[in-house]
């Protein structure tokens, strides 16, 4: 989609076009940048939940190994935590089959069987039935697609029988869900190695005294701090524009606004980040000498 002109449509085409090719050449430098230093936030935090991890899979027990992972209330923002979880604890399914489960995709307890089993099972033979999908295993027998024996009988074929199941948002997870969840795999640990993660916005003991203390007897787990949105967003800012690197320098005015507007309405980091960039588009008509 081409810019809209600047400075109530008086900017002439050729500025517009120009700002255009310019932004394209160097924001996705800054972005990569940026991308760098997020990942690198959350480098410590990925350490502790793979060492964390890799001990419970040495541990006879049948308690499932649980993960709380304190994000602060910007939840919304650590899409990049889970995704570099998945990468670091599951590459390959060598170590273990990773799912990331977010509320909206667990309407019922049917729906997120199901897409537990899809995402966990690195080759199946799905056929649709008259009324409901059915997996085909090796032996030719049928399974139903929200049936754990599916997932079991799948797993057999990889290097690992161990499933690591993020909650990225389980605070927004109906509770009766996540008991009858927990429930479940308590009861196949013989069969399937469940470990489970929780993303939490406030605190370990609120998240806990909303499920039954039968449900919490099936957990045993560990608490990790992500690091904090303030001390990101200073990363950040030194990296993308105080940095001696940095491709173009913003107003202090423009940047004192945007600071602001962050710490007043305490957004995530992606909102400054998509902020910096409508900012970065804007400017760039006066480095192009527009």
């Amino acid at each position: 989609m081409p810019f809209p002109p600047l400075f109530n449509g008086l900017e002439t085409p050729e500025c517009v076009q120009l700002r255009s090719e310019l932004f394209e050449i160097a924001w996705p430098v800054l972005e990569n940048r940026i991308q760098d230093v997020l990942r690198e936030a959350n480098r410590q935090t990925l350490e502790e939940v793979d060492s964390f991890l890799k001990a419970a899979e040495e541990r006879d027990g049948a308690k499932i190994p649980a993960g709380f992972i304190i994000t602060g209330p910007n939840i919304a923002s650590q899409d990049l935590l889970f995704e570099q979880l998945a990468e670091a604890l599951c590459k390959g399914g060598e170590r273990a089959a990773c799912v990331r489960l977010r509320s909206t995709e667990a309407p019922n307890l049917k729906a997120t069987l199901k897409k537990i089993i899809r995402d966990a099972s690195s080759a199946r033979d799905v056929r649709e039935g008259d009324d409901a999908d059915v997996s085909v295993g090796r032996d030719g027998r049928k399974y139903l697609d929200y049936d754990l024996e599916a997932l079991n009988v799948s797993l057999q074929m990889q290097p690992s029988r161990r499933v690591v199941v993020a909650f990225q948002d389980s605070e927004a997870f109906d509770n009766a869900l996540l008991t009858d969840l927990i429930q479940l795999f308590h009861s196949w640990h013989d069969r399937v190695q469940f470990s489970v993660l929780f993303g939490i916005a406030t605190s370990v003991e609120l998240f806990q005294a909303r499920l039954l203390k039968s449900t919490s007897r099936h957990l045993y787990g560990a608490q990790f701090d992500v690091v904090q949105a303030d001390s990101v967003l200073d990363s950040v800012f030194k990296a993308a524009v105080a940095g001696s690197q940095a491709v173009l320098r913003l107003g202090p005015s423009l940047l004192r606004s945007l600071v602001e507007r962050q710490q007043e309405q305490v957004a995530g980091i992606q909102v400054f980040i998509s902020s910096l960039k409508v900012s970065f588009c804007a400017t760039m008509s006066l480095s192009a000498g527009c």
